[in-house]
């Protein structure tokens, strides 16, 4: 091998070298930057009450509102964070209703009222 040669191939192996361990690096670099996402723990508890209000001849009441209710644990008074009546809820449970000319046999479709 001539001195020229070698010392190309040094040059070039050095190089190579050089270039490698820059990027090893900043590899090593942007992994330690970047850090996990942080985990936020949550306990809540939502406790379901069902309540049937029937007047004295045993016909539901029906009108009421989150504030004509109390709800107590241990004699401490709880906030109604949610308060659903049947009626709302049957309409929210409606299944949505196809278009003008779409008919399904599925039953998560409402047929069409109308002509």
């Amino acid at each position: 091998m001539q001195k020229g040669s070698l010392r190309r191939w040094t040059c070039t192996s050095l190089s190579l070298s050089a270039i490698l361990l820059c990027a090893a690096w900043l590899l090593a670099q942007s992994s330690a930057e970047q850090l996990p996402a942080p985990t936020i723990r949550v306990n809540t508890r939502l406790v379901l009450v069902d309540v049937a209000v029937i007047d004295r001849q045993g016909k539901p009441v029906t009108g009421l509102k989150a504030e004509d209710f109390t709800i107590e644990e241990k004699g401490k008074k709880q906030k109604v964070a949610f308060f659903q009546t049947p009626e709302e809820a049957q309409k929210q449970n409606m299944p949505p209703q196809l278009g003008p000319g779409l008919y399904t046999t599925s039953r998560s479709f409402a047929p069409r009222a109308g002509p």
